[in-house]
């Protein structure tokens, strides 16, 4: 009988393993490469901040000519089906990550800086640097499910 209840606990156990395993791929999202869920439906965002833009004289080849020229650019990727965007973004360009999430942070550790915001989390990796100093390069990403968001946090890799 305990040679029963043992074999029994020992499938029951690889059940549970299984079945809670996060079943993900990998993606290459230009500048880093991070493993996310399978079923994402990844669709990308351009963005830039536009400065001395004559309003007075707006046009669409002035605006496509002041995004080409703009300094602060970055790209977010968003998976409507697990509602979770990823963010990349460049200190030198765009300052730090601090101005990007909102809400207090809650824990910074194993390279990830996680914070929450009501329900809503952002999981930030910053890109290893040399001695004492930062990277230069920073990944945001938000949603709302936290353990999720570090499990692809850990995954992250910049190129």
């Amino acid at each position: 009988m305990k040679k029963f209840l043992g074999i029994l606990f020992l499938i029951l156990i690889c059940t549970i393993v299984c079945v809670s395993a996060t079943n993900s791929v990998n993606h290459d999202f230009g500048n880093f490469t991070a493993d996310i869920p399978a079923d994402s439906d990844i669709k990308a965002y351009y963005s830039a901040v536009v400065h001395n833009v004559d309003s007075r004289s707006l046009s669409s080849s002035s605006i496509q000519s002041a995004v080409s020229n703009a300094r602060d650019k970055y790209v977010s990727y968003e998976d409507g089906k697990n509602d979770i965007t990823y963010k990349f973004l460049n200190s030198t360009a765009n300052g730090n990550y601090s101005e990007n999430v909102i809400g207090d942070e809650i824990s910074n550790d194993n390279g990830l800086i996680c914070f929450n915001d009501t329900g809503d989390y952002y999981v930030v990796k910053q890109q290893d640097g040399f001695l004492f100093w930062p990277g230069e390069c920073y990944v945001i990403i938000e949603g709302s499910d936290l353990n999720l968001l570090k499990e692809i946090g850990q995954t992250v890799k910049f190129k």
